[in-house]
């Protein structure tokens, strides 16, 4: 059951909008916290059985939250696939804060049956227009979650046709040090994420991007450093998303939460989203630039 009352408004940080973006290289990004924890949590449908045809392979996704909320592409490291982003809630955490969440397999990994590719960032750049277009959403740009192997996909996309994006998140990938030379100019926001007990050179080539932050340093953590601490990379990636500068067309101004106070179902809605969409779409139109409170 979701808990549905009062709406509260509260005007987000000073840190989490313009001002943020006006400096980068000093913004940090590990507070606030997340201002709802596991157990006041909103209950989040996931839409689990997800594909789309890519260049003749069958990719599986999985995919939350309101369908005009900013929208994040999740990638994953060649020993993972989208599981791992349900299984530490980043998924779930994503979509709960108002985003629109395509986590996906890539070839040969999770569902996705193993194929050869070719040109990876096409391939890339293929499948986030097939999965755009089977939602309605074609046009809208996308942030990108990257870490590790898919570097090899997302790095050149991002070199090559940076206006797909509204916002870029890797997380030691490969790949960033062949094209360290052409991240100068490169004006998509950027948070750089790395382990502590990880190598450090690729992170260090992306800080080139002029709307980088500076690296986002995981403690005692290793190559997949979101692993070793959920909870800090969730934090990290919320905040990101809430940045004024993350433009993604669309809606892209709220966190939608409610406090606690009447019982209501929780229900999946035709979106995917387990609360009334009639009461999100009023409470975005009104307040574009607010941020409403779980309890």
């Amino acid at each position: 059951m979701l808990a549905l009352g009062l709406l509260l408004f509260s005007t987000a940080p000073p840190l989490l909008m313009a001002s943020a973006c006006s400096d980068w290289k000093s913004v940090d990004l590990k507070k606030p916290e997340i201002p709802f924890t596991d157990s006041g949590q909103p209950q989040v449908f996931i839409q689990e059985s997800q594909s789309v045809e890519v260049q003749g392979t069958r990719v599986h996704y999985r995919e939350a939250g309101p369908v005009d909320g900013k929208i994040l592409f999740l990638l994953h490291g060649s020993a993972f696939n989208s599981q791992h982003w349900k299984d530490i809630k980043t998924i779930q955490t994503m979509a709960a804060a108002g985003n629109r969440v395509y986590a996906v397999d890539l070839p040969g990994r999770g569902k996705t049956r193993s194929a050869g590719v070719g040109d990876r960032p096409s391939f890339l750049r293929a499948l986030i227009m097939a999965v755009l277009a089977a939602h309605s959403q074609s046009g809208r740009k996308v942030v990108v979650v990257s870490p590790s192997y898919s570097g090899a996909f997302s790095i050149p996309l991002l070199i090559s046709d940076p206006d797909l994006f509204c916002g870029f998140v890797p997380v030691a990938p490969g790949s960033a040090s062949s094209f360290q030379d052409k991240f100068s100019s490169i004006s998509v926001p950027t948070m750089i994420v790395v382990g502590e007990r990880d190598g450090k050179s690729s992170s260090r080539a992306l800080e080139k991007i002029p709307t980088s932050t500076r690296m986002h340093v995981i403690p005692d953590a290793g190559h997949a450093a979101y692993l070793d601490n959920p909870a800090l990379w969730n934090t990290m990636l919320y905040n990101f998303m809430r940045l004024d500068c993350v433009k993604c067309g669309g809606d892209d101004g709220v966190d939608v939460k409610v406090k606690k106070n009447s019982k209501r179902s929780a229900s999946p809605s035709p979106q995917g989203w387990g609360w009334d969409d009639a009461i999100a779409a009023a409470v975005r139109q009104a307040h574009p630039l607010q941020s409403l409170q779980w309890d």
